[in-house]
């Protein structure tokens, strides 16, 4: 059930077994959704407030989801030359992801911060003027709760996508890593190969970004290069690879046999807390070209596949912490998703 929460609202649980109510009120009033589902009451929480406990002791479960990072935007050149690397962005790794219980939370003020998600990288010259690598932004952290009362609970925003010039575009670390830049020289003529994903820096709330991939495997090397996938809340993000498809793939001509496939975004998680599934914290995809690639469950934007403005890079999905997309050329990366808090308790 959505509730628009005022100021002076006061959520009462009634408890059982002479067990003295838990009440419960916010401020500033919140984007909030009140739900119940079997013997728990909770609250999904999508702006920041401080939750004050009125009376009342409950063990308060929490799930804290930080902001994703965005997705990083490889440089390339135009018109496109012999070694253009320019199709390997690095898809943002989604905001850290923390779960627990808070035990006898009693009578006092819980601090709640929602993280903001990376901005996007938008297109910064025009057509026909050669384009800036970049990395994406890191998301920002949630937090919930705040001493004396207990130890805040801090979720790290997820790592930014890789996009820098060479010899940078590794993935950035966070709650979930970045995707790291493709590279489309093919070693040895180049020093450069594809750069490697973030890690979940601190461990524990996420999984590391896949390795962005080079340019040249195969029979028929093309002129692109693959990003890396964002790591997720359940799982890595996907290297960057190359793909073969007979035929004329999107924007390449008949004799184009390999095309740049990004990595997907790591999946993130799924609850039931609401009564439904509701998955949090999926990675971005890393952008490629010619084959669509996505982000992982839980809000992961996917990458830029193509040079049309409906093949282009999507944000992660907002109160999820999904990684944003990683992109190339004229298309700006995805956005990181914002955070969210959901806190449940036994009715």
């Amino acid at each position: 059930m959505t509730l628009g929460i005022t100021n002076s609202f006061t959520g009462t649980v009634a408890g059982s077994g002479g067990v003295e109510a838990f009440v419960v009120s916010f401020s500033p009033a919140p984007a909030a959704t009140l739900f119940t589902s079997g013997a728990y009451t909770g609250y999904k929480i999508t702006s920041s407030t401080t939750m004050t406990v009125v009376s009342g002791v409950r063990d308060v479960e929490y799930i804290v989801v930080a902001g994703g990072g965005s997705g990083g935007r490889a440089g390339d050149y135009d018109p496109p030359g012999p070694n253009d690397e320019g199709k390997g962005g690095g898809g943002g790794g989604a905001g850290g992801y923390r779960t627990a219980t808070l035990t006898a939370a009693g009578p006092g003020p819980y601090p709640m911060t929602i993280g903001g998600g990376g901005a996007g990288v938008t297109k910064t010259v025009p057509t026909g003027v050669d384009r800036p690598w970049s990395n994406g932004s890191a998301g920002s952290p949630s937090t919930l709760g705040s001493p004396p009362l207990f130890a805040t609970v801090t979720s790290t925003g997820g790592g930014y996508g890789g996009g820098d010039a060479p010899p940078g575009g590794a993935g950035g670390s966070g709650g979930s890593g970045g995707g790291g830049r493709g590279e489309a020289f093919t070693p040895p003529t180049s020093s450069y190969a594809g750069q490697p994903g973030g890690a979940s820096s601190p461990p524990g709330q996420g999984y590391a970004g896949g390795a962005g991939g080079y340019d040249g495997v195969g029979p028929a090397p093309g002129p692109g290069s693959s990003g890396g996938g964002g790591g997720g809340a359940n799982a890595v993000g996907g290297n960057g690879t190359e793909v073969f498809i007979p035929g004329a793939p999107i924007g390449y001509p008949t004799a184009q046999l390999n095309v740049p496939r990004g990595g997907a975004g790591g999946a993130g998680k799924t609850n039931t807390w609401m009564g439904t599934p509701l998955a949090l914290g999926g990675g971005g995809a890393g952008s490629g070209d010619g084959v669509q690639v996505l982000g992982g469950v839980g809000g992961g934007g996917r990458g830029t596949y193509g040079s049309a403005p409906t093949l282009w890079a999507t944000s992660g999905t907002v109160n999820t912490g999904g990684g944003g997309g990683g992109t190339w050329g004229s298309a700006s990366s995805g956005a990181g998703g914002s955070g969210v808090i959901l806190v449940r308790w036994l009715t």
